[in-house]
């Protein structure tokens, strides 16, 4: 039962832009599983600042059930606006890997920057 529980923490935080590189208007010529592959690239790179993303966003929801649920409805909202905005302040500022050349130049071609920071 504990590997399925890491297994499943793992698949969250490696599929959790998924929502974020769909939303993008610059990705909107990805298909799917290159959309999938930009989530897992962006994870890649940062996987330890998006954990601890991932550990406060489990606490500002803790928060939100305390409050006898009433909470989350101040609570999910936050959390996905912070992730996005995450994301959006990356991408601006050149920080989000490149994959299939779609941040850096809108072309195809498969690149990547091995040393770009997400989480300053």
């Amino acid at each position: 039962m504990i590997p399925s529980v890491f297994f499943g923490i793992y698949l969250n935080l490696t599929f959790g832009m998924i929502i974020c590189v769909a939303m993008d208007p610059a990705m909107a010529h990805l298909s799917v599983i290159e959309i999938i592959l930009t989530s897992r690239k962006i994870f890649h790179y940062h996987a330890w600042k998006l954990f601890g993303f991932h550990i406060l966003s489990f606490f500002i929801m803790l928060l939100g059930v305390l409050c006898f649920g009433v909470g989350m409805f101040a609570a999910i909202p936050t959390i996905m606006y912070a992730q996005a905005d995450i994301y959006y302040s990356h991408r601006q500022h050149g920080g989000l890997p490149v994959v299939y050349g779609a941040i850096a130049d809108g072309h195809g071609g498969e690149t990547h920057n091995e040393n770009a920071p997400l989480l300053h």
